[in-house]
């Protein structure tokens, strides 16, 4: 490797060391998300038991620079606040989404631990394809890893033509 490339891995290591931060991932790109999400590690049931608060990072599948115009405006107008879990056993759990000046549980999911579906390694794995939701998010399907003690990282997957499909980054905060 070349000293031009060691200094761009180094300074591209330093920017996602300091985007650890709720507010901070908002400002990486789709392969520094991919990158930090691949390097965190797998939280255990426990660790996400209770509220936690929700922001949307990045909406994925557009295009430069429509991708970031329409993340921005997703996050400064979005409803969502965060996600509450609750621990069956230590092999799965339960939860739902909480909506801004709402208190009713919305979107209901189950919670286990699996492979992910971007590399080899754990995820926390949330299903919405319970009974009580409507069918447009019976096709959702997220991904938690943690980045650091509190702060996690989320992929959301939807069912598009058969296929589970990266949609949107989010973070969660204890």
């Amino acid at each position: 490797m070349n000293s031009a490339q060691e200094r761009s891995d180094s300074a591209r290591s330093a920017r996602t060391i300091r985007a650890c931060t709720a507010d901070g991932l908002q400002q990486l790109d789709s392969d520094a998300l991919l990158e930090l999400y691949r390097g965190a590690t797998t939280p255990r049931l426990t660790d996400v038991r209770g509220d936690l608060s929700g922001k949307v990072v990045m909406i994925c599948g557009l295009q430069p620079p429509f991708a970031r115009w329409i993340s921005d405006f997703v996050r400064e107008t979005t409803w969502w606040a965060g996600k509450t879990f609750r621990v069956r056993d230590d092999r799965s759990g339960e939860g739902y989404n909480r909506l801004r000046n709402d208190t009713r549980q919305r979107f209901p999911f189950d919670t286990s631990i699996g492979r992910s579906r971007v590399g080899d390694f754990d995820a926390l794995h949330l299903d919405y394809d319970c009974p009580e939701n409507p069918s447009f998010v019976r096709n959702v399907a997220d991904e938690l890893r943690e980045l650091s003690p509190g702060l996690y990282l989320g992929q959301v997957y939807v069912r598009i033509r058969g296929k589970l499909r990266l949609t949107c980054y989010f973070s969660l905060a204890k």
